[in-house]
């Protein structure tokens, strides 16, 4: 069985036969990891491994905004400008998205709703306004 069955858009299916092993193990492992930190895999990266090799580079560029060595913003504060500028482009995907993986950081879905409905009104420490 196929790890690609789901349909999740007009696009194909990924092909498992057309991924390079190494980078399926990439891949899987980023899976997991969302599924650690957020109990969920968001649907964009079911559809990525259809280009292995783009999906590697966002993952990369992913990686390096993230890398809590080198990045000065904690992943909260990351999630909340993602959030914030989700909901000013009006993206109900992106919406969707950051607020999820923000409710299970920060475990204040009342905090998230008001960030993503009006950030001006929504408790913030002077760093993250």
């Amino acid at each position: 069985m196929s790890k690609y069955e789901e349909q999740l858009s007009y696009l194909q299916k990924p092909n498992e036969q057309e991924i390079p092993q190494d980078l399926q193990k990439l891949f899987d492992g980023h899976v997991e990891k969302q599924l650690e930190q957020n109990g969920f895999v968001n649907n964009l990266f079911k559809v990525l491994p259809l280009n292995a090799v783009q999906y590697k580079g966002f993952l990369d560029f992913k990686y390096s905004l993230f890398n809590e060595e080198t990045c000065y913003l904690p992943i909260i504060d990351k999630e909340m400008i993602g959030l914030v500028v989700s909901s000013t482009n009006n993206c109900n995907y992106c919406l969707t998205s950051h607020s999820d993986v923000l409710r299970g950081l920060t475990k204040d879905p009342g905090w998230v709703d008001q960030l993503t409905y009006n950030y001006r009104s929504a408790k913030l420490t002077d760093k993250q306004r």
